[in-house]
């Protein structure tokens, strides 16, 4: 099995592409949802903010999740990755799953239901948990990256 599919999400371009794990010979799945790069001194609020929202659409204790594993159309919990730069910007969420094109439908209904509804309040605070631990992980990042780059300047410039 091996196909591609691409559409538009709610006016955002999405592809998904669909292959066999070749140790496991389970179904892989990746969707990709090309998104518009932030202004410069935006791009960590809008990081943290995406990181809140995909884990709240499909993260590990999200209902979509929760469905997809009930259902036994999720092996374990989605990759979720946000990637950017000056030019780009996108979206990948990848894992393992008996019907991926199943899978994708769901998320798209997710993600509706979401703009129709409106987000919980509570499954928000519950999920926003999980963008402080991030930012906390990437300022712990930048810090130690600091010190290593302190250290280093301070070895071979004195």
């Amino acid at each position: 099995m091996n196909s591609n599919t691409k559409g538009i999400l709610n006016g955002i371009i999405a592809s998904t592409s669909y292959g066999m794990n070749p140790l496991f010979g389970l179904p892989l799945y990746t969707i990709g949802i090309k998104d518009i790069p932030a202004e410069e001194n935006e791009k960590v609020k809008k990081h943290i903010a995406i990181e809140i929202l995909l884990n709240l659409i499909i993260g590990a204790s999200s209902d979509l999740y929760k469905k997809l594993y009930d259902k036994g159309n999720c092996y374990s919990n989605p990759s979720i990755e946000y990637e950017f730069d000056k030019k780009y910007a996108h979206i990948l969420i990848t894992g393992q799953s008996n019907n991926p094109e199943e899978l994708y439908k769901d998320l798209k209904a997710q993600i509706k239901k979401y703009i129709q509804d409106g987000i919980n309040e509570t499954d928000f605070e519950r999920t926003k948990k999980i963008g402080r631990k991030f930012q906390k992980n990437m300022m712990g990042n930048f810090e130690a990256s600091e010190v290593l780059s302190r250290r280093w300047a301070n070895k071979v410039l004195l």
